[in-house]
């Protein structure tokens, strides 16, 4: 690079400079479109899915603390009141499936999907059972079916609804842990790559000015010589003029 002439510097620093800058843009982008991707999945997928998994967990929670009630009550009038309430809980139930069903993307949610609808399926017929065995009065059987049936088909559909909650909450926490990673790794690569330009752009203008300082030098001296040899000239010419005058002297006095 030492005989390189200043086009050839200015021109291979301004290319790579960008080179440099063109790359540096381009993992910005990359980076940019996960951080969009990874936050579209908190936005649309884990957010609302936790939201509508735990409209489902209240929905069987509250038919659950219901059925506690009704077999706690001592009155007909408020088994009956109880009792109004039960046909809602199938409807509010599958109303909160349907909603979530919106949010399935991966085959964790379809997993999911499947065991719920067969849980969803047992809890409500043991349920009925179960309804149908206490309205009978049929104190036996009805303390049968809720330790044996209905109880544990509860706890498996919390499990299911559990399970989910706590996938969703893990894919959320990876997702803000992929972005923060990501925008860390963009300023790193943003700061280094400015760095590398700049130090590029002193390169380039250090040889400018170390290529122009010896132009300068050279022009310098160049034009010593000149003067130098204007000097000579001019005491030449003197002599010369001299010498004429001693001639011109001479043929007078002749």
């Amino acid at each position: 690079m030492k005989n390189w002439t200043l086009q050839k510097r200015v021109a291979l620093g301004f290319a790579a400079v960008i080179i440099i800058s063109v790359l540096i843009n381009g993992y910005a982008v990359w980076r940019l479109a996960h951080i969009k991707q990874r936050s579209d999945v908190i936005e649309t997928d884990s957010i609302p899915s936790l939201h509508f998994i735990g409209a489902i967990n209240s929905v069987v929670d509250r038919d659950y603390a219901s059925i506690l009630k009704y077999l706690s009550a001592t009155n007909v009038t408020e088994r009956s009141q109880l009792e109004a309430g039960f046909p809602k809980f199938a409807g509010d139930l599958d109303q909160s499936f349907k909603e979530w069903q919106k949010t399935v993307h991966d085959d964790t949610d379809q997993q999911f999907e499947k065991d719920f609808k067969v849980g969803q399926e047992e809890y409500l017929a043991v349920r009925t059972q179960f309804l149908v065995a206490s309205r009978a009065g049929d104190s036996q059987e009805t303390e049968a079916l809720f330790n044996n049936e209905f109880k544990p088909k509860h706890l498996r559909m919390e499990k299911i609804v559990d399970g989910l909650a706590n996938d969703n909450y893990d894919d959320a926490v990876k997702s803000g842990q992929d972005i923060g990673s990501s925008i860390t790794a963009t300023r790193w690569v943003l700061g280094i790559g400015s760095l590398i330009s700049l130090a590029l752009c002193i390169f380039i203008a250090g040889s400018i000015v170390k290529t122009l300082k010896v132009t300068l030098g050279q022009l310098l001296t160049a034009l010593a010589q000149v003067n130098t040899s204007s000097s000579e000239m001019a005491a030449t010419l003197k002599e010369q003029q001299a010498s004429a005058n001693e001639v011109a002297s001479t043929t007078v006095e002749i």
